[in-house]
């Protein structure tokens, strides 16, 4: 049953476990094999009572070894069976719209891979989560079945690092029968026990922290009808919270209470305020972004003289992916105190302008018809704002359209590719002709140039002077 290569144990005993039982196993199933051993030659001995205790201590830790690699069981059973679905879904969304063609060097979107968490990714997030509950639930079960029988554990009770006061208030009822509030100063020590729950308080923090949103993404995003980026503001302010929460219960386990720090802490706040002004500025700029969210992940927007798409929303900063596929970090603080663009905040409908140039010889009128039927057959044009052609003016030898057309984002390249192969190719099926840049170069007979050219003398009717004179 306890063997580390069994069906039971082994379930939690994995490879990637974060805690290496499985590395010390020679050391411990030695001892699980020769427990029962030592039971029955202790009985044999006449300590009946002890190997009855004993016993049941035994079976009641095979017993809750036995809970947890259930446990374990189903809910990693139930998280791939999430995870799956997850997947389909996606394959689903892919089949609609090609990932791959996304972005083709001058494409307005990005991949939703590089938006949304990857499912290896929140698999391996929520195992590692589950993992830990599950070895934590078992190692907290064995220690209220053996704490009785292992008094040694009481010595980090007994082990006093320093004191600390607490003013406590108590109701005192008064000779006259009225009730008052009496105060007084009572000293608790802070033992080496509270020192390790701090210190495991601390550790379950950040890797919950870390993990955390994977779990989220299978157990609650998944079923919510929101985008990628309001999942992504959910799960960075549940980290912040959980972080939060791990910080203030981790400092009161040994003794230190906001009423102890708020001094120190106050005095902190005025020195990182001058002297880390743009984190602080830029982390509270992340935070209004999160929760006013005038940009998220997913949106095309415009800073400065660049534009792309928003990657990922940083405490400090925020990472834009430009077209080229390169990351700009811009701090949060510009987002708040600075102009953006942002193309589909509120609609992921955006405008594409196609230039047509053609002959001057031209009709205007039927290049403005011609322009707008193509716009109306293609299936990826949305009707709803209808297309529009604007004839912008003359150039050399040219009459200039712009063929104006509304698109979803997604299918940015693909209509850039699509619509702009079908003008040339619906301009040359109807005999227009498109507008080339061309220069005329005209050469003449030297002959003829001589004959046209006229000296000074002879305009006057005199000869040339002698050179040779």
């Amino acid at each position: 049953l306890l063997n580390p290569k069994g069906k039971v144990i082994g379930l939690l005993l994995t490879p990637e476990s974060p805690i290496t039982l499985g590395q010390v196993r020679y050391l411990w199933y030695p001892l699980a094999v020769g427990a029962p051993l030592v039971l029955a030659l202790s009985a044999a001995l006449g300590y009946y009572y002890t190997v009855h205790y004993l016993s049941w201590r035994l079976l009641e830790t095979i017993w809750v070894i036995l809970a947890a690699a259930l446990l374990n069981l189903i809910v990693n059973r139930w998280l791939q069976l999430r995870i799956q679905q997850r997947m389909l879904k996606e394959a689903k969304q892919q089949a609609i719209v090609v990932q791959a063609e996304s972005l083709d060097g001058d494409g307005m979107a990005v991949p939703l891979d590089d938006l949304e968490m990857e499912d290896a990714e929140i698999g391996e997030q929520a195992t590692k989560l589950v993992r830990v509950f599950v070895l934590g639930t078992l190692l907290v079960g064995l220690w209220l079945i053996w704490a009785e029988v292992l008094p040694a554990l009481a010595i980090f009770e007994k082990v006093t690092l320093w004191n600390n006061t607490v003013e406590i208030a108590q109701t005192v009822t008064q000779p006259d029968g009225t009730s008052a509030i009496s105060k007084y100063v009572d000293v608790v020590p802070i033992t080496l026990a509270d020192l390790g729950l701090a210190i495991i308080i601390l550790v379950l923090t950040i890797f919950a922290s870390r993990n955390i949103p994977g779990l989220m993404e299978i157990t609650i995003l998944q079923r919510l009808p929101m985008t990628s980026g309001g999942s992504y503001a959910i799960t960075a302010i549940t980290t912040y919270i959980i972080t939060g929460v791990g910080l203030v219960l981790s400092f009161g386990a040994i003794g230190i209470g906001w009423a102890k720090v708020q001094w120190l802490v106050a005095a902190m706040t005025v020195g990182i305020g001058f002297g880390m002004k743009e984190i602080i500025t830029n982390f509270i700029s992340g935070l209004i972004i999160l929760f006013e969210r005038p940009i998220r992940v997913g949106d095309v927007v415009t800073v400065g003289n660049v534009s792309g798409v928003v990657s990922r929303i940083r405490i400090r900063a925020t990472v834009i992916t430009d077209f080229d596929r390169k990351e700009l970090i811009v701090p949060n603080q510009r987002f708040i105190t600075d102009e953006v663009l942002n193309w589909t905040l509120s609609d992921s409908i955006i405008r594409v302008v196609f230039p047509v140039s053609v002959s001057n010889r031209s009709d205007v009128a039927q290049i403005r018809q011609l322009l707008i039927d193509l716009a109306m057959e293609h299936p990826m044009v949305l009707p709803v704002p209808a297309p529009s052609v604007v004839f912008n003016g003359f150039g050399p030898g040219a009459l200039l359209f712009n063929l104006r057309v509304f698109i979803r984002r997604e299918d940015y390249a693909k209509v850039l590719d699509s619509v702009n192969t079908a003008i040339q190719l619906k301009l040359k099926e109807e005999g227009v002709e498109m507008a080339t840049d061309r220069q005329e170069i005209q050469v003449r007979p030297a002959v003829e140039e001589q004959k046209r050219f006229v000296s000074p003398f002879e305009a006057k009717g005199k000869n040339p002077p002698d050179e040779t004179a």
